[in-house]
C-alpha cells in the first residue's frame, strides 16, 4: 500500500467504512483526478484492465517485452494455456433453450473476503437488445471475440 493510500486509511475507522470500500472510493478519486488533469483513462488495449491513456498495463507491457526478448534470441515464447474464466472485453456464445446467446464481457468481480468470482456485462436478447447479465461459469462458453476485445 502507498504512503498516501496509508495516510488516507488512517483517517477512518474500519467502523464507518470496510477496507475493500475505502480502496474503491480511493480508486475513483484517482481516476476522478487523472480527468480533472486531463488524463484520458481507458481500458488497456490488449486486456482491459483499466489503465492510463492507451499504452497497455504493466503485465501486459511485460508480456510484449518477454516476446520481443525471445524473439531477438530466435525462441518462440511459451503458448498461453486457454484461460479458465471469462476475459473482459470478450463476446462469449452458447446455446440456450435452442438458441445461441452472447455475453459480452465487460468487466470480472470478486466477493469481498472470497475467491469467488463473476464476469458482468451485457446479453443479446430475443429482440436484439443488449441487457445486463452475469455469470460465474466459463463451462458451454466458446469465445467468439475476432480482433481487438470489444
Amino acid at each position: 500500500m502507498s504512503d498516501a493510500r496509508a495516510s488516507v486509511h488512517a483517517m477512518f475507522t474500519l467502523d464507518e467504512v470496510t477496507e475493500t470500500e475505502l480502496d474503491q472510493r480511493l480508486d475513483v478519486l484517482v481516476v476522478e483526478a487523472l480527468i480533472k488533469a486531463g488524463v484520458q483513462y481507458v481500458d488497456c488495449p490488449v486486456c482491459g484492465a483499466a489503465q492510463g491513456v492507451g499504452d497497455p498495463c504493466a503485465m501486459c507491457a511485460y508480456k510484449a517485452r518477454m516476446a520481443a526478448e525471445l524473439a531477438a534470441r530466435g525462441m518462440a515464447a511459451p503458448a498461453e494455456a486457454a484461460p479458465e474464466f471469462f476475459q473482459p472485453g470478450h463476446t462469449y456464445a452458447r446455446e440456450h433453450h435452442g438458441r445461441t446467446i452472447e455475453f459480452l464481457v465487460r468487466s470480472i468481480d470478486t466477493a469481498p473476503g472470497s475467491s469467488y468470482r463473476v464476469a458482468r456485462g451485457w446479453r443479446l436478447n430475443e429482440d436484439g437488445d443488449w441487457e445486463p447479465t452475469d455469470s460465474d461459469d466459463l463451462t458451454g462458453w466458446t469465445d467468439t471475440t475476432t480482433g481487438e476485445p470489444a
